[in-house]
């Protein structure tokens, strides 16, 4: 990796005795597109405003190509933001609103139409342009908000949960179309959400924030396949989450040390209780074919979810614990009734112990 262009170094916010942000450290590179994820509350979106100079941290430094940015203004900054309201001004059209940021930086007339023409042709907006924003779809307001951040040409573009008011089919294309546009632009893309899926679809890396902190910062296939804890493996995807304790053979046993023995983990370590994380997809229905090579039990089939590209099957487990299998093919579904016997397997290398 070359030099990146943000580092955020020890970032702490602090109001009064409460931490929003705690000790934050983390590096982007150019033209990544990092998102920031976690629940409400967990920090990402105070970490976006730190970088966008709209809040002042407590401790920590913010540094964009080589210069600190703590005591530069927020119109200073080689940033732009977009909101989740839009923030277009409702008395100017659509026009106007682009050539809003280029005029206060006193461009040239004829520069600003060359401006506003790509950016409107960028987000496919160029038979909008003579139009207010109260007489645009949420979609169509969401793509004038992006065309009007780029046009400066800002280094970073820093988006808070820019989709969260659209509804989930317009928001799914708007995913599609942000992720076109930034390898388009090839611009340094920072993006606030709570919506994991998003996360994943979108972004280069994602850092999966906690309670002030980055719990987990890598690729979605890295954090989706090797979560470090519980609560990333809980926050993103689904997970089947069982409480397992190893026993002095190095045994890991489902629920305590009297449970069902599992398997025999290489990555446990010191820990005795431990979680272990299992995704559906790879727990199989029926006995497998070679017994060796999976871990098996037995259960009832408690319900059946039908997920439109496949079933879901949840599953009560002998020793009380519940498991969910997802299959591909709905055709399983119409073989099974609700009560009936299942066994389940899932090869050990798909399972992943967790220590905390």
């Amino acid at each position: 990796m070359g030099e990146p262009i943000i580092k955020v170094d020890r970032l702490t916010k602090r109001y009064g005795s409460v931490t929003a942000l705690a000790e934050v450290s983390a590096q982007v590179q150019p033209g990544e597109f990092l998102a920031l994820l976690g629940p409400s509350g967990c920090g990402k979106t105070t970490l976006l405003r730190l970088i966008a100079g709209f809040i002042d941290p407590s401790e920590g430094e913010i540094v964009i190509e080589g210069v600190s940015m703590n005591r530069v203004p927020p119109d200073q900054r080689p940033v732009n933001t977009v909101f989740q309201n839009y923030a277009l001004f409702p008395h100017l059209t659509v026009r106007d609103n682009l050539a809003f940021g280029p005029r206060r930086k006193r461009v040239a007339r004829e520069e600003i139409d060359k401006l506003v023409a790509e950016a409107l042709e960028m987000v496919g907006m160029e038979a909008f342009s003579k139009r207010y924003p109260s007489e645009l779809s949420g979609g169509q307001q969401q793509r004038i908000a992006l065309s009007r951040a780029i046009i400066n040409k800002p280094k970073v573009l820093l988006l808070d949960e820019p989709l969260g008011a659209l509804d989930l089919k317009l928001r799914k294309r708007m995913q599609i179309e942000l992720k076109r546009l930034h390898e388009q632009l090839r611009m340094t893309f920072i993006y606030v959400t709570h919506d994991q899926e998003e996360a994943l679809v979108m972004a280069d890396r994602i850092a999966v924030m906690g309670e002030g902190r980055i719990v987990q910062l890598g690729t979605g296939q890295e954090i989706y396949r090797e979560p470090n804890s519980r609560y990333v493996a809980d926050f993103i995807g689904d997970a089947n989450l069982l409480d397992c304790e190893i026993d002095h053979e190095g045994w890991l046993r489902l629920g305590d040390a009297t449970g069902e023995r599992l398997f025999r983990p290489a990555e446990a370590g010191d820990q005795r209780r431990v979680t272990l994380m299992v995704r559906p997809e790879h727990v199989k229905l029926g006995e497998p074919k070679a017994e060796s090579e999976a871990v098996l039990l037995k259960g009832r089939l408690r319900d059946l979810i039908f997920v439109g590209s496949g079933t879901k099957f949840v599953v009560a487990l002998d020793s009380g614990h519940e498991i969910v299998a997802e299959s591909s093919s709905n055709a399983l579904s119409e073989q099974l009734e609700q009560g009936a016997e299942i066994t389940l397997h899932w090869r050990a290398e798909h399972a992943r112990v967790l220590n905390k």
